[in-house]
C-alpha cells in the first residue's frame, strides 16, 4: 500500500510540474505539434560487486517508441522541445556463479515501459537546401514507469523496478518543409540513463545497478 501511495503521488507531481512548465513556455512562444515514431535499440549498463556471482549485460533488443511532440519556438533558430512519448525498454542480464560452468548460467529478461517527457533545447541551422534545415537537440528526459513484466514466470534476482527514470538526450537530424505548416523530420537520438532502474533485488550480497540506454531512429511530422 505504501508503494502504491508513493507511485501515484510521484505521478501527480510529475504531471503537475510538466504541465506548468509547458504552459509557461508556450505562453511566449510559437508552438508546433507533431507525431514521432522511433525504432529503438535498447541496451543496459550493469554494475555489481557480488562475491558469489559474475553479472554481465545480455545483448540488446529492438523496441518501438512514439507519441506526441511539441516545439515551442522563440526564434527561427531555437526552440524548447518537449512532448509525451510511450517508451518500452528491455532489461536483460546474465549471471554465472563463481567457479561454475556455462551450464549454470542464469538469464533474466524484463519488459519495462515508461511514459516520457523530454525537456530539451533544439537548435536549427539556416536552410542548407531549399526548405531543408539541420537540427541539433540536447537536454534530458523525465520518465514514469507504467508497466513491467518478466519474460519468464520465475526469476531469481529483481523484485521491483524504480517508479521513475531520467536520461541525458543528444540528437541530430534534418527537417524538411513540404508546405506552409507541415514539416517532415528524420534523425538519430541517444539516451543515456542516469538512474538505477532496479528498486529492489533478492538473494544478492551487493545491489544490482542497471542503467538503461537507447539509440533511436526518429521519424516524424509536425503541423
Amino acid at each position: 500500500m505504501a508503494k502504491l501511495f508513493i507511485y501515484f503521488t510521484g505521478m501527480k507531481i510529475f504531471w503537475a510540474i510538466s504541465l506548468l512548465l509547458l504552459i509557461s513556455v508556450s505562453a511566449n512562444a510559437q508552438t508546433k505539434l507533431g507525431l514521432k515514431f522511433s525504432p529503438a535499440v535498447s541496451t543496459n549498463r550493469l554494475f555489481n560487486a557480488s562475491d558469489s556471482l559474475d553479472f554481465e549485460s545480455w545483448n540488446s533488443g529492438v523496441r518501438f517508441m512514439g507519441g506526441l511532440t511539441a516545439d515551442f519556438f522563440f526564434t527561427d533558430s531555437y526552440a524548447f522541445s518537449s512532448g509525451i512519448l510511450y517508451v518500452p525498454k528491455r532489461v536483460a542480464f546474465r549471471a554465472l556463479p563463481d567457479g561454475a560452468t556455462g551450464d549454470a548460467l542464469l538469464e533474466e529478461e524484463y519488459r519495462v515501459h515508461y511514459l516520457q517527457i523530454p525537456l530539451t533545447l533544439k537548435l536549427l541551422t539556416n536552410e542548407i537546401q531549399p526548405d531543408t534545415k539541420l537540427y541539433f537537440q540536447i537536454g534530458g528526459t523525465a520518465e514514469v514507469r507504467i508497466f513491467d513484466e518478466p519474460i519468464a514466470e520465475q526469476y531469481d534476482f529483481i523484485e521491483s523496478f524504480l517508479i521513475v527514470d531520467t536520461n541525458v538526450m543528444l540528437a541530430a537530424g534534418v527537417e524538411y518543409a513540404i508546405g506552409i505548416n507541415t514539416v517532415l523530420t528524420g534523425g538519430l537520438s541517444y539516451y543515456r540513463g542516469l538512474l538505477n532502474s532496479v528498486d529492489q533485488t533478492r538473494a544478492l550480497d551487493d545491489p544490482l545497478n542497471i542503467r538503461n540506454d537507447m539509440i533511436t531512429l526518429d521519424l516524424g511530422i509536425k503541423f
